[in-house]
């Protein structure tokens, strides 16, 4: 932290009090010069070829010179000193740079407007000291008319002793002088010289010199970081200006919620503001602000100062912190009742205020750590959290990449054989989080131990290590906060994905329950975000671009902000344009501001639905689709425009797709390059429209549940609870099932609840798979307690069609219930395979009801062994839509044939070539029977 002190004489000490004794303890001693090595600088005599041990063989530049002090030592401007831009390097021991060499005193003031010996910078240039370093008997000659700037690093002290003359360009209008920046934990000392300004979070120590510019002390930036920390500024910069009108009037207003301050002049002097500030505290009777505020203890002074800039404006608000109002209520509470921020926020900024610093520890992994940022140090989510909460806090970065809590022991580790040392509490991030004093604690842990998932019993022991990293935390000597996250989907494979989005959050939610801790659900606000930008890097790490939008909800569910997340904005008119040649940051809005991501483009779509419109040859990787409040369509016709004619556009799918949301495909080109992929819907509608068109040397098989990778995600996660359809009329596609696909003996089956029902209609497309495995059924490897029904009018299938699905191996200890009603209607459609009840003798029990409808005469591969019903439906049955039932659905389109004067020859009951209204009578008698 900064610290500026101003060495006064025994009498004001004692009247200042303690105070000034603690802070001044931290002055720094001059460096002492251990090295007797002297070097000779000239810059319009010397030469870099020279030796540099004499005035005669001077050295030209500094660089050079320094470059022969390894150890430090005595650098003699026996001329000009020129730098550009020039960090010094550490040194072994202090470097001294002066005019005099102990005979010799070489300083020289003329000419006036470049003087023949001194340092001087070129315009715009600094010099940066990394060890300590001694200035005196030397001038610092500012000859640009924008400050030099010595910046001094953390580590090192920079003393400016006596005889240092700075002299600014007598050519400028108004001539400036050299600033200091001193960064924190380095320290400067100032005895002579006059310079523009010294600033930085570094102990700074001024003992006769001359600052031009008001120095701002510990004290000041610590009220002004306790007031950003409350959102009552929105920046801390610039603390010597001078106060707006419009600036005092917000302060007040968000410090106590009174809208009425009212100020008569454009800049706000300390009078005006104390007496719009004591209004706004209920002192509405104040004949002299200042002293009235003095008696309160919010300055510290009983007259008004002639100068007031924020800074002071920040000491008066943070000092009320402590105060009372007018009604005798602690000015906090009125803070709280106002909404302007929580006890707890007040108690930090408290805290801020009096000079400390709030610690926050992010736990974690390499998504804490910052894998995927340009560089983890800025763009990282604790990075970014540290600039939200500003200078009054510290955040520790405690994430190590490929992390995990699951114990060594454990038989489901998959990671404790190879990386042993990747186990959390065996990592020195872990060793550094037991040394902290950490205030608040986050803790996002568990993206590496989604693999681990393979059972039940896994999660059980991944919450049992996870609840003893969190008693370690909690056994901390601070007593920190500690916040649980959920964390973010990891899209790159089914089984990571299952873990992160499903099975770990679920856990960490019923931990943070069991445990009484706040929980960040951070699956549950920003899943559908990271659906569509993870994909940008490798599916599971964030980028520059999106690690922000964690910082954000850190920043908001952890210190109670209401900043808005970078989320991606909905799509004008629910309409997006998607192209290989777009970028994340588009607007999707035309061809020429296209999103390059179909799992963007669908996101954009997440407030009601609409249509993405694929306008070139667009490569998709595996992508989880966000959900949306409406179907979206897929298309390349749209707006009388044919891509796919114009543009060669199409959608390039590389790997699975697995749907939040209900979508569309028609009127659209789909190439497979990569074998074993599918579109997994998750329940979801998912229908093929006219005019798809399947291309490439491999096809996609639909699955109307999910792809099942881990056996720890609980069954009814990956069941059907409400209805939904299937529809298929056009494309080439691998195989259809009705339910979910399992990938190993482990995982759950899953099913259709009841009362919920499966539909899957097929009028069109082609079925490849031929083989006895993952063939064409309406189950997929799922229980039905509910209904499932697949309808197939039309298309061509190369294998099988089976009602009922194998179940395949199984070391789950259930088998899928089949206690609902399962129909397979097959009217119309091509079958060179087999058309039966079960895949195999594998295939599980059936308590419940299977159906079978045909339509006459049938196809000679359809068994009717097994079914409990087998209806048949024979030509001209009024079944006009030709789903195999006569409803009043069919007599109500054959009523308006007639109505028409059209012809159907499903509708024509009595036989005559004609279709009237008798014909609709029968029909509705016939439904009635």
């Amino acid at each position: 932290m900064k610290r500026i002190l101003y060495f006064v004489s025994l009498l004001s000490l004692i009247v200042i009090g303690v105070s000034l004794f603690a802070v001044a303890s931290f002055a720094a001693d001059k460096p002492i010069l251990y090295s007797e090595s002297k070097i000779y600088v000239d810059n319009n005599n010397g030469k870099d070829a020279n030796n540099g041990l004499s005035p005669a063989t001077a050295k030209k530049l500094l660089s050079a010179a320094v470059g022969l002090l390894p150890d430090g030592g005595t650098v003699v401007a026996s001329g000009k000193i020129a730098a550009g831009t020039y960090t010094v390097p550490a040194l072994g021991g202090t470097l001294l740079l002066t005019s005099n060499d102990g005979a010799v005193n070489y300083k020289n003031f003329n000419p006036a407007n470049n003087p023949a010996c001194a340092f001087k910078m070129s315009s715009g240039a600094s010099v940066t000291f990394t060890s300590n370093v001694i200035i005196e008997d030397i001038i610092l000659f500012q000859e640009a008319s924008v400050s030099n700037v010595i910046y001094v690093k953390n580590g090192a002290t920079l003393w400016i002793g006596e005889n240092v003359s700075c002299i600014g360009s007598p050519n400028s209008q108004e001539p400036c002088y050299m600033s200091i920046v001193v960064e924190e934990g380095a320290s400067v000392v100032v005895k002579s010289g006059i310079f523009q300004s010294i600033t930085g979070a570094g102990t700074i120590v001024i003992d006769g010199a001359t600052v031009i510019e008001a120095p701002v002390t510990q004290a000041d930036i610590a009220a002004a970081n306790a007031l950003y920390s409350l959102e009552v500024i929105a920046d801390c910069g610039d603390l010597g200006a001078e106060v707006t009108r419009a600036e005092a009037a917000q302060w007040i207003e968000s410090m106590t919620g009174y809208t009425g301050a009212t100020f008569s002049t454009a800049l706000v002097g300390e009078s005006a503001f104390l007496g719009q500030f004591l209004r706004a505290l209920g002192y509405t009777d104040a004949a002299d602000p200042v002293a009235q505020a003095y008696a309160l203890g919010l300055t510290d002074h009983g007259t008004a100062s002639d100068a007031f800039v924020r800074k002071d404006a920040y000491n008066i608000l943070a000092k009320s912190l402590s105060a009372d109002t007018y009604a005798g209520d602690p000015v906090e509470d009125l803070l709280v009742e106002n909404g302007v921020a929580s006890a707890r926020a007040i108690g930090f900024a408290k805290r801020i205020a009096a000079g400390e610093k709030i610690t926050v520890v992010c736990v974690g992994d390499s998504i804490t750590e910052g894998v995927g940022a340009s560089a983890a140090s800025k763009f990282s989510y604790p990075a970014q959290l540290q600039a939200l909460l500003g200078n009054g806090f510290t955040v520790v970065n405690c994430g190590k990449s490929g992390a995990y809590v699951m114990n060594l022991e454990s038989t489901y580790n998959v990671k404790a054989a190879d990386r042993p040392d990747l186990w959390y509490p065996a990592t020195a991030k872990y060793s550094t989080l037991m040394a902290t004093d950490a205030d608040v604690v986050i803790v996002m842990l568990g993206t590496n131990d989604a693999r681990s998932m393979t059972a039940p019993p896994a999660e059980d022991v991944f919450a049992q290590d996870y609840k003893q990293l969190i008693a370690d935390i909690a056994a901390l000597p601070s007593h920190p906060e500690i916040y649980l996250s959920t964390t973010i989907p990891a899209v790159n494979a089914d089984l990571t994905h299952q873990g992160t989005y499903y099975t770990l959050p679920a856990r960490i939610r019923s931990i943070a329950d069991e445990l009484k801790l706040p929980l960040v659900d951070t699956s549950a606000t920003l899943s559908a975000y990271y659906y569509a930008m993870l994909p940008y890097n490798d599916s599971v790490h964030p980028t520059d671009a999106s690690y922000p939008a964690l910082a954000t909800n850190f920043y908001n569910e952890v210190f109670g902000h209401a900043k808005a997340l970078p989320v991606l904005e909905n799509a004008a008119d629910d309409v997006v344009y998607l192209a290989s040649t777009g970028s994340s940051t588009a607007g999707g809005t035309s061809p020429s501001d296209a999103v390059d991501r179909l799992a963007v483009a669908v996101a954009k779509l997440g407030k009601n639905g609409g249509t993405v419109v694929v306008c070139d040859a667009v490569d998709v990787g595996r992508s989880h689709l966000a959900p949306c409040g409406g179907e979206v369509v897929i298309t390349s016709v749209f707006d009388d425009v044919d891509y796919r004619a114009t543009n060669g556009a199409k959608l390039n799918i590389k790997g699975m797709l697995t749907l939040e949301c209900d979508l569309t495909f028609e009127n659209l080109t789909v190439n497979v390059p990569n074998s074993g992929q599918s579109i997994n819907c998750g329940y979801h509608d998912f229908t093929v429209g006219d005019g798809v068109v399947c291309t490439g040397a491999n096809t996609l098989a639909i699955l109307a549940g999910y792809r099942i990778a881990s056996g720890a995600i609980p069954a009814e996660t990956v069941s059907c609870h409400e209805d939904c359809t299937i529809g298929i009329a056009s494309g080439t596609w691998d195989y259809i099932c009705g339910g979910n696909q399992r990938t190993n003996s482990l995982c759950p089956f899953g099913g259709v609840d009841k009362g919920a029902k499966v539909t899957v209609n097929i009028s069109g497309g082609s079925f490849t798979h031929v083989g006895t495995l993952n063939i064409n059924t309406a189950t997929g490897q799922s229980g039905v307690s509910g209904e499932i029904e697949m309808t197939i009018t039309g298309g061509s299938f190369a294998g099988d069609v089976c009602a009922i699905c194998r179940k395949a191996a199984n070391e789950t200890g259930t088998l899928p219930a089949t206690d609902g009603k399962v129909t397979l209607r097959v009217t119309g459609g091509e079958f060179a395979g087999r058309v039966a009840l079960n895949q195999s003798s594998d295939s599980p029990a059936v308590t419940g009801t299977t159906e079978l409808v045909l339509t006459a005469p049938y196809v000679p591969a359809v068994s009717t062994a097994d079914f409990d019903i087998v209806r048949m439906i024979t030509p001209a049955s009024g079944d006009v839509n030709g789903d195999g039932v006569l409803t009043l659905g069919d007599v109500l389109t054959a009523l308006r044939a007639v109505l028409n004067g059209e012809y159907l020859a499903d509708a024509d009951k009595n036989g005559d070539a004609a279709l009237t209204l008798a014909d609709i009578l029968a029909w509705i008698k016939a439904c009635a029977e």
